[in-house]
C-alpha cells in the first residue's frame, strides 16, 4: 500500500485525489481478481489499474 499511495500522490499531486485513486484501485482490483492473469505481478497489475483509473477520471488520453 505505501508504494501504491506514493505513486498515486506522484501522479495526482493532490492528497485527496490520491487517496480516492488508491481506494478505487483496491476496489477495482478486488472486484476483478477472477481476471488476474496467472504469472503476472499483482503489484504491477494494480499499478496498471491505477493508471487506467487515473486516465479515465481526469480524461487523459494514452
Amino acid at each position: 500500500m505505501p508504494t501504491l499511495r506514493a505513486l498515486a500522490e506522484a501522479i495526482c499531486r493532490n492528497p485527496t485525489d490520491a487517496e480516492d485513486l488508491v481506494q478505487e484501485t483496491v476496489a477495482t482490483t478486488l472486484a476483478s481478481l477472477a481476471q488476474f492473469p496467472e504469472g503476472t505481478s499483482l503489484e504491477w497489475w494494480m499499478f496498471a489499474t491505477m493508471y487506467d483509473s487515473f486516465r479515465r477520471k481526469f480524461e487523459i488520453s494514452k
